[in-house]
Formats: structure tokens, C-alpha cells, sequence
């Protein structure tokens, strides 16, 4: 069943369904303002077991639970450290995942036998619709094939999953297109773990002190895992040209190029697919992930990623690109 809803509510019959889904332990994709998410029962553990095995995600990678309501995180974290409560206050909810000190009764499977839990508080109203229509949290990764680029629509969850996800909820396009920022606190100082569009410099002014970056975030949490089929590289804007056709000459076999300038000029010809996003970062994330899906699906030898503007306004986005597409070396 795929709804297609307005973006802000859900229709009454399909609350309904979703809910009682939930209750008898099946999954539910729902729209959050960064990807959509798969949720299941957070304090059910079949339910989470059919959570790890549809999505075929590694029993070693936590869960993270999505609440409705800030005072709900007392059910799932045994303390909030100041400097976090001023993260919630400030930014919750919103983008933000918090890993925190787990209360006893929070279920093991969850936290992959951890002593810390996830704790999101999405924006996206149907999400909060929905939580609190059911009335627990709700365990919700990305709702993509482990290893797959994160969904933005509900049609990119249908594609993936199929009969596998009996409900999924449209919400339409979502709003941001990037994963959730996620600060560990489990440490003294806390830690970033995964950049979002909640940069460090903004955490650091919000919580009062510092928050380590370290060089290598692990591989549950640094989004290095999500990238597309097809061979991809980045390359950096006065390279492109010479790079497109550098890869036409060696291989005669098609190739896209996903880019951003203006001024980007290319020769045409059968094997090349151009596709250009926005060059404004908010407009350029909405439409990174779709963007990479649909070029997935063309045959393509490679996709060339141009590179983005090293400011700090593109930062995030441009480590994303880079995690998923290696920088291609200037040429000589």
C-alpha cells in the first residue's frame, strides 16, 4: 500500500493501517525531513529481527529511535548531559541524532548490545503524526537496501523494497536530502560522527564546548557506505572537460556527468548524459540522492560528479561527495 498523501497529513484510514501494522510487528516507510525511514517497533524485538533482515543491515550497526516529543527521550536515555539538552533545546526537532546513555529496559538489538541508544526527533509532520499515533518510539534507518543510497521519495522506497514493505507513506520529495547530523555523548568531549547540514561550527557555538571530529568516524555512522551501483568519481571543475573526455576516448561506453556550473560546456555525443543540480547547497542536497538513483538506472559505465565549491557553505555536501565518489586526480 503506497499513499499518496498530502506532505503534511496523513489520511485517516492509512494512520490506521500504518498503526496497526506497527502493532503486529510489520515495517512502515515514512518521510523525515533529511531521507526516508524504515520503522519498526523499537520495543519489539521480531519486529526489529524483520527490520535488520528486510533491509539486510549488519547485526554490529545500531538502531536509532525516533521519538514525537522531547519529553519522550526519558523513556529511552537514562541521563542528557547539559551540553546535549542544549543541542534539543536549540535544534530538536530537527536533523539531529543524539547517542546518549541507554536506560536498562532499552531492548539490546537496538543499541547492538551497546550502553548508548539513538535518539531522533524528526521535523517532518507526518513522522510526528505518525509516532505519536502510535505511541512508542519507532526504530527507523533509511529505508534503502544496506549499502544503497538513502531514498528521498516514497517511489524510491517502492523500487527497493517491493511487497517487502507492505505500507510505505508519501510525503513527497524531502525537504533536506541528506542524513541526519549525528554527536556521540557517550564521551568526554562528545563527538561528531557524522556531519549534516547541523555543521560542527553551529553544534559547538549551541553546546558551550567542543566537539572532536575524529579523523576516521565509524563505518556505522559516517555515511561512507551509501553509494550507487555504478562506478562514480568527483573531479574538480576545471578538470571536468578534459576529464569527460579523457573517459570517452578510453572506453566508448556511456557516461554521465552530474554538475553544477553555469559555465560547464561539454561536447555532445551518444554516450555522454548530462545532468545538471542546482548551484545553490540547499537546493543541490534535495536532489544529490534522486539524482544519483536515476542515474543508477541508465546503464552507465561511470558517473563523473563535479566537484563542489570549497566554502563553507558547500562543506558538508562536498565530504558527502567525496565519501561516495573519490576524488579523480588532476590531470597533466
Amino acid at each position: 500500500m503506497t499513499d499518496n498523501s498530502s506532505n503534511s497529513s496523513i489520511p485517516a484510514s492509512l494512520l490506521s493501517a500504518a498503526v496497526a501494522a506497527l502493532q503486529r510487528g510489520s515495517l512502515v516507510a515514512f518521510p523525515t525531513e533529511t531521507v526516508y525511514g524504515l520503522g519498526a517497533d523499537a520495543s519489539n524485538a521480531q519486529a526489529l529481527t524483520a527490520l535488520y533482515r528486510v533491509k539486510g543491515r549488519p547485526a554490529a550497526r545500531p538502531l536509532t529511535v525516533h521519538l514525537a516529543d522531547v519529553e519522550d527521550i526519558a523513556q529511552w536515555a537514562a541521563y542528557i548531559p547539559p551540553a546535549a539538552q542544549k543541542l534539543i533545546d536549540s535544534y530538536c526537532p530537527g536533523p539531529l541524532t543524539l547517542i546518549l546513555p541507554r536506560r536498562p529496559e532499552v531492548l539490546d538489538i537496538v543499541t547492538a548490545g551497546s550502553e548508548n541508544v539513538g535518539i531522533r526527533l524528526p521535523s517532518h509532520p507526518i513522522a510526528r503524526q505518525l509516532i505519536r499515533a502510535f505511541g512508542k518510539g519507532l526504530a527507523a534507518p533509511s529505508a534503502n537496501r544496506s549499502g544503497y543510497l538513502s531514498p528521498t521519495t516514497a517511489e524510491h522506497v517502492r523500487q527497493e523494497f517491493g511487497t517487502d514493505v507492505p505500507i510505505i507513506i508519501d510525503g513527497g520529495p524531502c525537504q533536506l536530502g541528506l542524513e541526519s547530523t549525528i554527536v556521540d555523548f557517550s564521551t568526554t568531549p562528545p563527538r561528531l560522527l557524522r556531519s549534516g547540514l547541523l555543521t560542527l561550527d553551529m553544534l559547538q557555538e549551541t553546546a558551550g564546548l567542543e566537539i572532536q571530529t575524529p579523523a576516521l568516524a565509524p563505518a556505522a555512522t559516517s555515511g561512507s557506505h551509501y553509494k550507487p551501483h555504478t562506478a562514480v568519481q568527483s573531479c574538480p571543475t576545471s578538470d571536468l572537460q578534459a576529464c569527460v573526455e579523457r573517459e570517452l576516448a578510453q572506453h566508448h561506453q556511456p557516461l554521465a556527468v552530474l554538475y553544477y556550473s553555469p559555465r560547464a560546456v561539454f561536447s555532445n555525443g551518444p554516450d555522454l548524459r548530462l545532468l545538471q543540480l542546482p548551484n545553490q547547497p540547499l537546493e543541490y542536497a534535495q536532489r544529490l540522492y534522486a539524482s544519483l538513483r536515476y542515474l543508477d538506472g541508465c546503464s552507465l559505465r561511470s558517473i563523473i560528479i563535479e566537484d563542489v565549491p570549497h566554502t563553507a557553505e558547500w562543506s558538508v555536501l562536498r565530504q558527502r561527495i567525496h565519501q561516495i565518489a573519490p576524488v579523480k586526480h588532476k590531470l597533466t
